[in-house]
């Protein structure tokens, strides 16, 4: 987690689909390397249907291993990769994947926060005001066309 002077890395990744369930694979490759690399991750996800899905995938994404997570609120502190559909009240992860239409505005509490723009016309919108909202608050953004 970064300290209180440090603002996160905001990766914004835009995919060519108009669907935004077509973010999930990409989500878990990101989870995957994240698992990988020792970074704790909570997975804010928009309802629980997304969960569950997320959660099925991550069992299957990889053809020889599956991608240890919880979505428990017991385990909260303790897995590596958190699925949650509410916000934790105390930070335990470095990385935040928002899979919501919410502007993360906790920012700081993370070094890395992970947002995801398909093309939907009303997503592209959010997209821009997600941006705006990161760029007015001087993080560092990137942004990945997929």
């Amino acid at each position: 987690m970064p300290n209180s002077s440090q603002k996160p890395i905001i990766n914004f990744y835009i995919i060519k689909s108009d669907n935004f369930a077509d973010c999930l694979p990409l989500a878990c490759k990101i989870i995957d390397k994240a698992y990988k690399s020792n970074s704790s991750t909570f997975v804010y996800t928009k309802d629980k249907k997304i969960n569950v899905t997320l959660d099925e995938m991550l069992w299957t994404f990889l053809d020889n291993s599956f991608i240890p997570h919880s979505s428990d609120p017991k385990d909260l502190d303790i897995s590596p990769i958190y699925l949650g559909t509410v916000l934790p009240e105390s930070v335990q992860h470095s990385l935040f994947i928002n899979l919501t239409d919410n502007i993360q505005t906790d920012f700081q509490q993370y070094s890395k926060i992970i947002e995801f723009i398909c093309q939907d016309t009303s997503h592209k919108e959010l997209g821009r005001k997600k941006y705006t909202f990161y760029k007015q608050n001087e993080c560092e953004i990137n942004t990945y066309n997929l």
